[in-house]
């Protein structure tokens, strides 16, 4: 049913999130409440609404997949790492160059795939993400959500990867071009990512979306601020950040609940 929000109830959200439940992951609902939430925050401080219809809702879902079948660990990939920068780039093919990249900032496929030369700082080493590649379309579009639109900082090894291609492909309008002048697409990437698992043997099969959950997971894992990765990852609110990464945290938190009580004891 369409409902305007001044006349959304608590009941009803309920029940939208009940119907919600039955054809969705937990994640996607858990998402979909904080979203409206954020909404509903919007429409109190414009005075179109007077209470917060989600306080108090619950949200269920179906069972996901296993999160840890989503990113690589360290070990792994370091050896993913290792395995692309074992041929030279000059010998390597692109969607390894995208892989790579991915590895080291985060970004998206639509991301990474819409980047021009002037998009990469080589001086600051910056990469501006403003807009995004609609690969079946063949066009750009904005960005995800306005936070997307976003600098990200990327080490010097990637930098100088990225300066010996360019010097083999600065006449190309994408940093990144396949065969028929346009990125390769997210299928063809895919492909090249499990080959390349496959050589170095690895106990998980992750798709090119995975890479951006393990860059996030290995920052978080060592101790980097959630809030920068956030921001790294042009997330629209640190929330969808927490929720994602909530088993990380976790185990971190229980890492400084140790570390607290032990630093107590000693007093």
């Amino acid at each position: 049913e369409n409902v305007t929000i001044e006349n959304m109830t608590r009941a009803r959200f309920q029940k939208f999130l009940n119907e919600m439940g039955k054809k969705y992951a937990i994640e996607t609902t858990k998402k979909i409440k904080m979203h409206v939430h954020q909404m509903v925050n919007s429409a109190i401080a414009e005075d179109v609404i007077i209470k917060d219809f989600t306080n108090g809702t619950n949200t269920t879902g179906l069972a996901g997949k296993d999160r840890n079948l989503k990113f690589l660990e360290a070990d792994t990939m370091k050896l993913l790492v290792n395995n692309l920068v074992s041929r030279p780039v000059g010998e390597r093919p692109v969607t390894d160059m995208m892989i790579l990249t991915g590895l080291h900032t985060g970004c998206r496929y639509s991301e990474i795939a819409a980047l021009e030369w002037s998009d990469i700082n080589f001086t600051n080493n910056v990469i501006s993400i403003n807009k995004t590649w609609d690969s079946p379309r063949k066009l750009f579009k904005p960005t995800k959500t306005k936070t997307s639109t976003r600098k990200v900082d990327v080490p010097d090894v990637l930098i100088k990867d990225l300066t010996e291609w360019y010097k083999l492909h600065q006449n190309t309008t994408f940093v990144f071009t396949g065969s028929n002048s346009y990125p390769p697409t997210n299928e063809a990437v895919n492909k090249q990512l499990t080959r390349n698992l496959k050589e170095i043997n690895s106990d998980k099969m992750i798709t090119f979306h995975g890479l951006r959950h393990t860059h996030a997971s290995w920052l978080l894992s060592q101790g980097v601020d959630v809030k920068y990765v956030s921001e790294r990852l042009g997330h629209s609110s640190i929330d969808i950040t927490l929720s994602v990464y909530t088993h990380l945290l976790q185990t971190q938190r229980n890492d400084q609940t140790d570390k607290s009580m032990a630093l107590l004891n000693n007093l």
